[in-house]
């Protein structure tokens, strides 16, 4: 026997954490041209939270006053180079001082 009448669906969506029980981490890979970097290499950063970075001249070459941050790969934000936010994936960001 059926019942005539209008049918409810509902839908529930159950956010399901990644393997390992911890939430996405991203990889910040960072790069220096005649400096130093901090950090420097690959490190893992949590989404949307600012990372600090910094960069110091080798010997020879003069710090810029500011624009020495380039994205090489990836998607990032960069403010007043002093931090990098990564929103959306992986990314490498490049200090270039001349």
């Amino acid at each position: 026997m059926f019942a005539i009448g209008a049918a409810v669906l509902v839908f529930v969506l159950v956010a399901c954490p990644q393997s390992g029980g911890g939430p996405t981490k991203y990889v910040l890979t960072v790069q220096g041209v005649n400096c130093g970097t901090t950090p420097s290499g690959a490190v893992s950063v949590d989404p949307g939270v600012a990372t600090s970075i910094s960069a110091l001249a080798d010997a020879g070459h003069i710090m810029p006053g500011s624009g020495i941050w380039s994205v090489v790969s990836g998607t990032a934000s960069i403010v007043s180079s002093t931090t990098v936010t990564l929103n959306y994936g992986d990314a490498t960001i490049k200090a270039t001082v001349p």
